[in-house]
């Protein structure tokens, strides 16, 4: 085990853990933005017309809303107009960005075959995620100040570790945030180091920058048995992650942590995984 609390093992450290962790550690170097966002949608048919299929246009509209709100989201915090050259191509980027998780928050029906037609809806969350390759470009559009979507950095003092030395990382970003850091290392292990034992406070505060291990109480040693690429990832929300788990498959989840108030509904919720590497050596 790589992470030392206090010059003790992480083993009794509560790491919850999900497939999209494992999977997002198998990538290359990466950073990726997502927003969640509430919306609905409705599809009606005339009597004797209205089958499951009704009901799944109702929800295809839902996430065409979804994309429409994100787009209008996105656009008013760059303060572009969906006229500027700016402006169409962002839409078109989050138009056609794919729906990296959704959850159905309720569905009904209405009306009857004696009014003529029965109608479908269903209000939904819906995370949607441009693809990672579009992400310089996405920067670009929107900036890295206060006004543009939630942006994280994390880097490492160097890139080359020895055994025995700890490793120093940081952490800045944008706008305030919550957050929660996973630790990959050579031999697959995978520990959550953010939040921990000595802080379970998963807030951040905006443009601060962040300097990891805090006060000697924890860090990441060099150590066996396995050397080589090693992975630290922050997974960030402007939400309490615990609160956006049923949707996104974070691994930082702050259940059994520190408790915060619950966004309200409707609230739109900017998502952020992003990972950076560095090598150990013997």
């Amino acid at each position: 085990m790589r992470v030392q609390y206090n010059g003790h093992g992480a083993s009794t450290m509560k790491i919850l853990l999900t497939l999209m962790i494992v999977l997002c550690y198998v990538q290359p170097l990466h950073a990726r933005r997502s927003i969640i966002i509430e919306a609905k949608g409705q599809e009606c048919a005339p009597k004797g017309a209205f089958t499951a299929k009704t009901e799944e246009q109702s929800l295809n509209n839902a996430i065409a809303d979804a994309h429409r709100r994100v787009v209008q989201y996105v656009l008013d915090l760059a303060g572009l107009k969906d006229t500027s050259p700016q402006g169409r191509e962002l839409t078109e980027l989050y138009t056609q960005a794919p729906v990296m998780g959704l959850q159905v928050l309720k569905k009904r029906k209405s009306g009857g075959y004696a009014s003529g037609r029965k109608c479908a809806y269903v209000d939904i969350k819906a995370q949607i995620a441009p693809d990672e390759k579009v992400e310089a470009r996405l920067q670009q559009l929107t900036g890295e100040g206060a006004t543009a979507p939630l942006l994280i950095k994390v880097w490492t003092e160097r890139k080359v570790y020895y055994l025995g030395e700890t490793v120093k990382f940081f952490v800045q970003a944008n706008k305030p945030f919550y957050g929660s850091i996973l630790y990959k290392d050579a031999a697959n292990g995978l520990s959550q180091i953010f939040p921990n034992e000595y802080h379970r406070d998963s807030y951040f505060e905006s443009n601060k920058v962040y300097t990891f291990p805090t006060e000697g109480e924890y860090g990441i040693k060099v150590a066996p048995p396995a050397f080589g690429e090693e992975w630290i990832t922050v997974y960030a929300a402007t939400a309490p992650l615990d609160y956006i788990a049923d949707i996104v498959a974070t691994g930082g989840g702050n259940s059994d942590r520190v408790k915060y108030p619950l966004p309200k509904a409707g609230t739109v919720i900017e998502y952020v995984d992003v990972s950076t590497t560095l090598t150990t050596k013997e």
